[in-house]
């Protein structure tokens, strides 16, 4: 693919990809290249600023498995790939609850976090409610229901 080859030409510093990239946010894509890997569509400069500081965060913090499925996601979004892209964020979201609670209970992990940082009542009633509709047996990963797909990948990345 295209996108991919230029994704790793700019990280094998290629100048013509670097400056293919500047001119992707230059000229105000909707896509951006994203971790030096992935061609994402992304809807303004705060969605690129917001995923892209997700994927420094989990690297920085060591969390290679959420990151590799946050770049899944991304990908499978460029793609089209909308159930999948999905899934892939919601496994993101599972591999890092298992690394702050190892019972992999998302409102335990979640009661972590917010010890160690300032989240907003309504945020964290936000994130357990998306969480619980992707896991219930009618949520969204179990369907193929592609419209939900964008912004739900970006609110796990968030």
């Amino acid at each position: 693919m295209l996108a991919d080859k230029a994704c790793n030409a700019a990280r094998a510093g290629d100048r013509a990809a670097n400056a293919a990239v500047r001119a992707l946010r230059d000229c105000r894509s909707p896509y951006r290249v994203v971790d030096d890997e992935v061609l994402c569509p992304i809807g303004s400069d705060e969605a690129a600023k917001t995923l892209t500081r997700a994927f420094v965060d989990l690297k920085s913090s060591g969390l290679a498995g959420g990151r590799e499925h946050l770049n899944s996601a991304s990908s499978e979004l460029s793609a089209g790939n909308f159930a999948a892209s999905v899934r892939e964020s919601i496994h993101a979201v599972e591999s890092i609850v298992r690394v702050l609670e190892p019972s992999g209970d998302f409102s335990k992990a979640l009661a972590r976090l917010e010890a160690k940082t300032n989240i907003h009542g309504a945020l964290k009633k936000g994130f357990t409610a998306i969480y619980g509709f992707t896991s219930d047996e009618q949520g969204i990963r179990h369907p193929l229901l592609d419209k939900d797909a964008k912004p739900l990948t970006r609110t796990t990345s968030v």
